[in-house]
C-alpha cells in the first residue's frame, strides 16, 4: 500500500536507480543475475501508477532476456510472479497488458513488451505450463490487444512480427496438447435428463478440449454457446455455433441458437456428442480453366482436405495441383483458417500446378531446395535465387545449367526460356557456372558466402579438449565465417568474447572484410523462419553499433560509407529506425580515446637532502629519477592503441 502513495519525487529516485540497473547490464550482465533480488527490484516498478518508468522497466527486461538467452528470462518470470504475489495481484502479468493498452505507450516500447512476454512464455519448458500462461493472457483478452495493435495504421512492422510470432506459438502449442488427448477420450456422451451436465466439445483455432455445462429443460442453443464463450473468453463469438456431427443415420446439423436444446430432435447419445466450433465458411476457388468454384466448408479442415473436396467436384486436366493464396503455395497440413487471414483471402484462393521443389547448388557443398513456378522465364529464376540466398547473380557473369542422374551433360538454360520447358520432374536440380572460367583452376577459391559455410566441423571451428562443452568459451580456432556467426548468434552470446572480437580481428582480417561478412549474416535466406530471421538481424546491428562505438574515428572512411549506405538500404524499414539512428549517431560522432585514469595517492618523492643550484644526477635516487622519466613518456604512452601490439608490431 505505501508503493501505490509514491509521491513524484519518490518516482524520480525510482527512475535514477533504473538508470544505473542500464549501466549495470551494459558493463556487467552477469553480476546483475546472479546479484540476489536485482532482477526482482528491476521488475518492481511495473506495478507502480508511472508510465515512463514502466516503459523503462519493459526495456531493461526485455533486455535481460535477450542478452542472456533463457536463463535471463527464466529468471524475469520468477521475478514478475515473486512481486504480482507481494502486490496481490490476481493476474500476474496484467502490468504488461497495462502498458500495451495505455495510449501513451510509444510503438518502440510496445514491441519491446510483446518481445518480452514472447521470450517469458518461450523460456518455459513444460508444455502445460506453457499452455496454462497462455491462457491466462487470453482471459485478460490478449487476442483483442494483438487484434487492435496489427489494425493500428501506425504500428510498425517490429510490433506486427511479435504479434504474428506469439499467435503462431499459441497455435503450435495447442497443437500440441491435441496430440496428447485422443478425441474418443475426450467426448463424453451422456443424457441430459441424467444428473443436469452436458459434455461439449469445444475446438477452437488453438485448442480442443472438454467443458460441462449445466442445463436445464429450458435452456436454448444460445445459452449453451454463452456459457462456453464466457468461460473461455472467446475473442469471436460470432464465428462459431453449435453444431451436431454426422453419424451413420444423420448428416452435420448445425443448430439454431434461437431453438430449446431439449427439442433439437437429438437422441441422447447425440446430444451428449455436440460440439462447439467454427461455423462453415464460404470460400471462391479459381481453377486453372478460368472458372470459379464457389463452396461452404469447415475453416479447421487442412488446405490438402479442401483441394481434395475442390478436385472431386471440378473437371480438370490430369496435372499436379495445389492451393495457393496470391504467388504463395498454402501448406497442405496448415487449416484453412491458419491460412486465410481476413475474410477478403476466402475469395482470392486458386488452384495452380505445383511449383518445381528442385535443388539448387550454391558450391562444393552448399545447396538449398526451392520452388519454381512453372511458367516463371529463366532470368527471373536469377532474381528469385539471389534474393532466397541474399547473394547476386547477374546473368552477365553466370549461367543457369540444369543437372540430372537421367542426363549425359548439363543442360543450359536460355534466359528468354519458361521453366516448363526444360523441367520435366523434381530428380532435377539447378547449378550456378561462370561465364568467365579462367585456366588458372588451381587457383584457391574466394572464402565462401557465410550463409554457405558448413556445419560445424573440424575443418572450420574446433574447441579446447580441456573444456566441458563446445561453447563459445572454449573456441581454439575457426574461420571468419563461424566467429561471425558465433559473436551475432541469438542462441549463445557471450559480451567478454564478443569484445575481444572487436579487440583482435585485425590480427586475422581485415575491416573490409568483416564488414563483408556482417552485410551477409544480415542478409539472411527467406528459407528461414521471420522470427529467426528478426534475432539473428537485430543481433548484427547490435554487434556493428558496439564496433563502430568502440572502434572510434579509426575505421577506414571507405568503410564508413558503406555502413552509412548499409543504413539506408537494408536498414530503411522503419522496424530498425531506432537501430538505424543508434549506428547513424556513433558514425557522426566518434567516440574519442579515453585517456587510463591512474587510482590511488602518488607514491611520496624521494627529495634530496640539500637542493642548491648544482644539484646533479648523483644527488637524486635512482627511483625517483625513474618515476619522473616515466611521467615524462605517459604522454607518448598512453596514445598506443591496443591493436598496436598485434604480432608482436613493437
Amino acid at each position: 500500500l505505501e508503493l501505490l502513495r509514491l509521491s513524484a519525487r519518490d518516482h524520480s529516485m525510482i527512475r535514477d536507480c533504473l538508470e544505473m540497473f542500464k549501466i549495470l547490464l551494459n558493463v556487467s550482465l552477469k553480476s546483475v543475475l546472479t546479484s540476489s533480488g536485482a532482477v526482482g527490484a528491476i521488475s518492481l516498478p511495473l506495478s507502480l501508477d508511472d508510465a515512463k518508468n514502466t516503459a523503462f522497466t519493459v526495456e531493461l527486461l526485455e533486455d535481460i532476456c535477450s542478452n542472456a538467452i533463457h536463463i535471463g528470462a527464466q529468471l524475469v518470470f520468477e521475478a514478475i510472479t515473486e512481486m504480482s504475489k507481494k502486490m496481490q495481484e490476481e493476474m500476474p502479468f496484467f502490468s504488461l497488458i497495462q502498458c500495451l493498452i495505455n495510449e501513451e505507450t510509444p510503438g518502440g516500447t510496445k514491441a519491446l513488451c510483446l518481445s518480452l512476454i514472447n521470450q517469458l512464455i518461450d523460456s518455459i519448458d513444460s508444455l502445460e505450463e506453457r499452455f496454462r500462461i497462455r491462457t491466462e493472457f487470453m482471459r485478460m483478452e490478449f487476442n483483442n490487444i494483438l487484434d487492435q495493435l496489427k489494425m493500428d495504421p501506425n504500428t510498425s512492422e517490429l510490433i506486427h512480427m511479435e504479434c504474428e510470432l506469439f499467435e503462431e506459438e499459441t497455435k503450435n502449442d495447442s497443437e500440441d496438447m491435441r496430440c496428447r488427448f485422443e478425441r474418443s477420450k475426450i467426448i463424453k456422451r451422456i443424457s441430459p435428463s441424467g444428473d443436469g451436465n452436458l459434455a461439449v466439445t469445444v475446438v477452437t483455432d488453438c485448442m480442443q478440449t472438454s467443458c460441462s455445462i449445466e442445463i436445464t429443460p429450458d435452456t436454448t442453443v444460445g445459452n449453451i454457446k454463452q456459457q462456453i464463450v464466457d468461460q473461455f473468453k472467446i475473442a469471436k463469438p460470432e464465428d462459431y455455433g453449435i453444431v451436431s456431427p454426422a453419424d451413420d443415420s444423420k448428416e452435420e446439423t448445425w443448430l439454431n441458437e434461437a431453438d430449446i436444446f431439449a427439442e433439437c430432435s437429438l437422441s441422447p447419445e447425440q446430444m451428449g456428442s455436440i460440439e462447439f466450433r467454427m461455423i462453415p465458411w464460404e470460400i471462391t476457388v479459381a481453377l486453372p480453366n478460368g472458372s470459379k468454384k464457389r463452396f461452404a466448408t469447415d475453416p479447421n479442415i487442412t488446405c490438402d482436405q479442401v483441394l481434395s473436396q475442390i478436385l472431386a467436384i471440378s473437371s480438370l486436366p490430369e496435372a499436379d495441383y495445389c492451393l495457393m493464396l496470391g504467388n504463395k503455395v498454402l501448406q497442405e497440413a496448415k487449416t484453412l483458417e491458419r491460412c486465410l487471414t481476413n475474410v477478403k483471402s476466402r475469395k482470392d484462393l486458386k488452384i495452380c500446378e505445383r511449383p518445381y521443389r528442385l535443388r539448387v547448388v550454391l558450391g562444393d557443398d552448399a545447396w538449398q531446395m526451392m520452388e519454381f513456378n512453372p511458367d516463371t522465364q529463366i532470368s527471373d529464376v536469377f532474381k528469385q535465387i539471389a534474393q532466397h540466398v541474399g547473394r547476386t547473380f547477374g546473368t552477365e557473369n553466370f549461367q543457369l545449367v540444369m543437372e540430372s542422374p537421367d542426363l549425359e551433360a548439363p543442360v543450359p538454360l536460355e534466359d528468354e526460356k519458361l521453366m516448363r520447358d526444360y523441367i520435366s520432374s523434381d530428380n532435377c536440380s539447378l547449378r550456378f557456372v561462370s561465364r568467365n572460367i579462367t585456366d588458372d583452376d588451381e587457383e584457391e577459391e574466394e572464402e565462401c558466402n557465410i550463409w554457405e559455410e558448413p556445419a560445424d566441423c573440424e575443418s572450420n571451428i574446433t574447441f579446447d579438449k580441456k573444456g566441458k562443452e563446445n561453447s563459445i568459451q572454449n573456441i581454439e580456432t575457426a574461420t571468419l565465417n563461424k566467429l561471425v556467426e558465433r559473436v551475432t548468434s541469438p542462441e549463445e552470446y557471450d559480451v567478454d568474447f564478443v569484445n575481444v572480437f572487436v579487440m583482435m580481428y585485425r590480427a586475422f582480417t581485415t575491416e573490409e572484410k568483416l564488414w563483408q561478412k556482417l552485410v551477409e549474416r544480415f542478409r539472411v535466406p527467406d528459407s528461414f523462419s521471420p522470427a529467426v530471421k528478426q534475432k539473428i538481424q537485430v543481433r548484427v546491428c547490435i554487434f556493428v553499433k558496439n564496433w563502430v562505438e568502440k572502434a572510434g574515428g579509426d575505421l577506414h572512411e571507405k568503410t564508413r560509407r558503406s555502413i552509412m549506405d548499409f543504413l539506408k538500404s537494408d536498414l530503411a524499414e522503419d522496424s530498425f529506425k531506432l537501430m538505424r539512428q543508434a549506428i547513424q549517431s556513433r558514425l557522426e560522432n566518434p567516440k574519442a580515446h579515453e585517456d587510463p585514469v591512474v587510482s590511488g595517492k602518488p607514491p611520496v618523492p624521494y627529495l634530496p637532502r640539500n637542493i642548491t643550484t648544482t644539484l646533479s644526477l648523483d644527488d637524486i635516487e635512482e627511483l625517483e629519477i625513474a618515476r619522473q622519466l616515466t611521467l615524462q613518456s605517459f604522454a607518448i604512452y598512453k596514445k598506443i592503441r591496443p591493436t598496436e601490439f598485434f604480432k608482436a608490431a613493437w
